[in-house]
């Protein structure tokens, strides 16, 4: 499995100068004290989902399904490795968005405005995590090409499902109720929120790791 997550890397050796050069970009356009506190998580969501996009579109590109499944290597072994994956690639994110501030800060630069911490690893894993158990799926339903259209509708409810959810919560519960949960929500301890987030994305990832293995078993080349 580790030399199906090496290929991934290596067949992306590129897309890691893209990465310093994004990266850079989130931390210098996110100074505005709404966006900045999320400016890590954000530039290490998009930088590790491209990754993963990436290496899917490389494999649709080099037809390595065909190749793979030609070779002695049970198809669910396949489907792990980019679902470990995902670890990897968050992990290099990380690396690379935490450096960039590190050095920013070292030279005296005004932005960004603290190093990385434990909170922006613990919401890039999660942020990730939840989009690659929502993505893989239909990946490996469909292949790379055909679920490019499902990436389409995933960013559109990104964008407008928590006006959605607003909406729908303030039909739902009177003002005062929910500014009570609000209340307690916030007075929970950070690591309790961030423990919660990541174990219910790791329940998420084996339930979509299961239908993927599911479906690629299913897969004709």
């Amino acid at each position: 499995m580790s030399s199906l997550i090496l290929k991934d890397i290596l067949l992306q050796k590129k897309a890691v100068l893209f990465t310093i050069g994004y990266s850079l970009f989130i931390l210098i356009a996110f100074q505005n004290p709404v966006f900045s506190e999320a400016a890590y998580i954000m530039g290490a969501v998009a930088s590790g989902y491209m990754f993963i996009l990436g290496a899917c579109a490389y494999d649709e590109k080099n037809k390595s399904d065909i190749v793979l499944n030609s070779l002695p290597v049970k198809r669910a072994a396949i489907v792990r490795a980019k679902y470990a994956g995902v670890l990897v690639f968050t992990a290099i994110a990380l690396l690379i968005i935490g450096l960039m501030g590190a050095v920013m800060k070292g030279i005296g630069l005004p932005v960004p405005q603290r190093y990385i911490g434990w909170p922006d690893m613990a919401g890039a894993f999660a942020s990730l995590g939840l989009l690659a158990s929502l993505y893989y799926p239909f990946a490996f339903r469909f292949g790379y090409i055909k679920s490019r259209m499902f990436n389409l509708v995933l960013f559109m409810l990104v964008f407008f499902s928590p006006a959605v959810l607003s909406e729908y919560l303030k039909k739902q519960y009177s003002r005062e109720n929910l500014e009570q949960a609000v209340v307690r929500l916030v007075a929970l301890p950070d690591w309790l929120v961030g423990l919660g987030l990541v174990l219910a994305v790791l329940a998420l990832l084996q339930v979509s790791l299961l239908l993927s293995i599911r479906f690629y078993k299913q897969r004709e080349f």
